[in-house]
């Protein structure tokens, strides 16, 4: 019994960064789109900064007065590495739901496990594994 419990144990220290770094990037694809939809919906442009060095990123929108709508600071265990092809680090939707330029943001685990999320110019953003 003891052996399958520390089997179990050592195959769940393997595998939890790669979850949590599935789970981040899903989370981050989701307020992505988010941001997206508002931007549609409201006829205003909306988007997320991603505050690289800070490891979180925020919901704006971008009207007269900018608004901070939320933050989300990731864990420990998963990092913005790199974010690539955005001005100031940030993806902005306008009102048909396209962005103002298209790029990547890299994330990276403690086990040097990445995930590409792209956003291409007509909005739509797909995960790289």
């Amino acid at each position: 019994m003891a052996i399958l419990f520390a089997v179990f144990i050592s195959s769940t220290n393997f595998f939890q960064p790669r979850a949590k770094l599935s789970s981040v990037a899903r989370d981050l694809i989701t307020d992505i789109r988010y941001a997206q939809q508002l931007a549609v919906n409201e006829q205003v442009e909306y988007g997320i900064s991603f505050l690289v060095s800070e490891n979180k990123y925020q919901l704006w929108r971008f009207s007269e007065i900018p608004q901070q709508i939320f933050e989300k600071i990731l864990s420990q265990e998963v990092q913005i590495n790199q974010v690539l092809g955005l001005t100031d680090n940030q993806v902005r939707f306008n009102a048909y739901g396209a962005v103002t330029e298209d790029g990547s943001v890299y994330l990276i685990n403690s086990k040097s496990e990445t995930k590409i999320i792209e956003i291409r110019p007509s909005g739509f953003v797909k995960l790289h594994e």
